[in-house]
């Protein structure tokens, strides 16, 4: 139905909500299998090589605007981190899907201190990306002990109270912040999913510390009761 409603947008006058429409469905077009109808759909947004943010914060600086300037500024500034992120854990599951173990790690690596330069590793989930990729690449080349440092570490990280929007960071101070609908709860419960995934062998899944993870999981409210032997 969301599928239905988004694509009888993309026939809509309004450009912003044609382009938007487009861009929600590449991804639930991806969801669902349908990689052909993604690449149409994203194929369909306007190619640019330039930021028109950037041009614009240049204008308004010059008007004397310094605030909304500032504001459009540090909007590029996060969309250009966010991707620069995405892109860097996107090539780290490439290398790991060539069997290029330590080239995913570095990939991770580079991409753990770009967000703590930015300070936007104190936002609650940012880093529990990093610390999954990193436990599926320590299970995939079957090294028990580092996988479980790693599953401890994103169980830290599910665990661990803060917010999902950046606090008191001086490079994103300007920006307003919309919640995007998911409960914590919610959030933190589907991260609990991916420890008792069906790619950890089930002698990991019987090993102490695992089941140690578990209970402390289990313990702040999140149900694991798949992952128990």
């Amino acid at each position: 139905r969301a599928t239905e409603l988004f694509e009888a947008s993309t026939a809509s006058s309004n450009t912003e909500i044609r382009e938007a429409a487009l861009y929600v469905l590449a991804g639930l077009y991806q969801t669902d299998g349908r990689e052909e109808d993604a690449l149409r759909a994203i194929e369909s947004l306007p190619k640019v090589d330039y930021d028109v943010k950037l041009m614009k914060a240049g204008i308004l600086y010059r008007q004397g605007k310094e605030e909304e300037a500032e504001k459009l500024t540090q909007s590029s500034l996060y969309a250009e981190l966010r991707d620069l992120g995405l892109n860097l854990r996107a090539l780290a599951k490439s290398a790991m899907r060539r069997k290029e173990y330590d080239q995913a790690l570095e990939y991770l690596e580079v991409s753990l201190q770009v967000d703590a330069l930015f300070r936007l590793d104190q936002m609650w989930g940012r880093k529990s990306d990093y610390c999954m990729t990193k436990m599926m690449i320590w299970n995939a080349q079957g090294k028990k002990k580092e996988t479980l440092d790693a599953m401890e570490e994103f169980a830290g990280e599910i665990l661990r109270p803060g917010s999902r929007i950046p606090q008191n960071n001086p490079f994103f101070h300007r920006l307003e912040w919309f919640d995007n609908g998911a409960s914590d709860e919610f959030v933190r419960k589907n991260m609990a999913m991916i420890l008792m995934g069906p790619e950890f062998s089930d002698e990991l899944k019987q090993d102490p510390r695992y089941q140690e993870i578990l209970r402390r999981l289990e313990g702040n409210g999140l149900d694991t009761e798949k992952g128990k032997k």
